[in-house]
């Protein structure tokens, strides 16, 4: 007969399963704020692109990897000055609280 053991003990078992479940619970919520946080980064520079091309400035184009092979200069400006905003604003702090409410 197994030697019984108090509920608060920690066995390398039970420590196997809770990780697995911390790791199966925070893998979805953090694959979707981090998807938020570039959707919201990224919303700029393709608001910029358009502005560009509606006010027929965007002849012009620059290099830029994350949004194509080339973009106009006025959405290389807003695509630089997205991470200014974001840090200016305080809007680095929602995702971290959203999070911190969810414990």
């Amino acid at each position: 007969m197994p030697e019984s053991r108090p509920a608060g003990e920690f066995t390398l078992e039970n420590l196997e399963t809770a990780f697995a479940a911390a790791l199966g619970g925070e893998t979805p919520n953090s694959s979707r704020t981090g998807f938020l946080a570039r959707v919201l980064v990224l919303a700029l520079p393709m608001a910029g692109q358009i502005l560009a091309t509606l006010l027929g400035v965007s002849s012009v184009l620059q290099f830029d990897p994350e949004m194509g092979p080339q973009t106009s200069a006025l959405a290389r400006l807003f695509a630089l000055a997205a991470p200014v905003l974001v840090l200016a604003s305080g809007l680095y702090a929602l995702p971290i609280e959203a999070l911190a409410g969810q414990a």
